[in-house]
């Protein structure tokens, strides 16, 4: 595995609206990295905000047949190391990475999450015809991860190519936005929306709202979810001691998010 820590270009980084972020306007800075997988399972780190804690790591993974009925998988991921970084994934398959475009606004209307995410994978041989993700057949765009810092949420973007046969997945280049966004200014809606309680909890939370929810756990996996109409419990029976996202989504529009803690 190999891990980096690179000092971002601050000057002559793209100026944008406070709560417009934009992906990778043409002419703005960026840091080469040009990484391409050199065995058969091997990784890179990012040190976003050169807090020396890595935030960041994409990783390819390749596993080969030992039998003679098991498919090759070789899969493509990025996820999350530090607290308070998050990804930016699809809103109607969870675990494949939301592909962007230059100029894409991020930052709203997206899912955001901890945890792991598929950027290519494919399954072949014994039957598996399979692939996944947004950047299989070599496809390039962008991925963007954010940081929670001093009360506001930073942007990072980066270039990407997926797996085309026997090219490697690249990680090409990356860029970081001169503006965050404020978390007072988030287009979340107000805290009072929902409330939960207890939290910790052993035997499950009480939840009241209107609205419905989804809970992750700490793999990004879904554990729960339901609907609110007015107050209800979500039951931790059966779940291992840790902490779990709670996305809850009122009626009103917008998104919630909580952690809960499982004792």
């Amino acid at each position: 595995m190999k891990a980096i820590y690179l000092t971002l270009i601050a000057a002559g980084l793209f100026a944008m609206p406070a709560r417009g972020q934009t992906v990778h306007l043409a002419g703005a800075a960026y840091v080469a990295v040009n990484w391409q997988p050199v065995a058969t399972s091997d990784s890179i780190r990012f040190d976003l905000d050169q807090d020396g804690i890595s935030d960041l790591t994409f990783a390819d993974r390749n596993y080969y047949p030992t039998g003679g009925s098991q498919p090759t998988r070789l899969l493509f991921t990025m996820r999350t190391l530090s607290a308070g970084t998050e990804l930016a994934t699809d809103t109607s398959e969870f675990d494949s990475a939301h592909r962007f475009a230059a100029l894409a606004p991020i930052g709203r209307g997206l899912r955001w999450q901890r945890g792991s995410t598929y950027l290519a994978y494919v399954l072949t041989g014994n039957g598996g015809t399979g692939g996944r993700g947004f950047f299989r057949n070599g496809v390039t765009d962008y991925v963007v991860v954010r940081k929670q810092i001093a009360g506001a949420w930073k942007y990072w973007w980066f270039n990407i190519s997926g797996r085309s046969g026997s090219v490697l997945s690249r990680v090409n280049f990356y860029g970081v936005s001169q503006t965050a966004l404020s978390l007072a200014n988030s287009p979340s809606p107000q805290a009072d929306a929902l409330q939960v309680y207890p939290n910790p909890a052993t035997t499950g939370w009480q939840l009241s709202g209107t609205g419905r929810y989804e809970v992750f756990d700490g793999t990004g996996r879904q554990v729960c979810a339901g609907t609110v109409p007015a107050a209800t419990t979500i039951s931790s029976t059966g779940l291992p001691v840790g902490l779990y996202q709670l996305y809850f989504y009122p009626v009103a529009g917008g998104r919630i998010q909580r952690v809960l803690v499982r004792q």
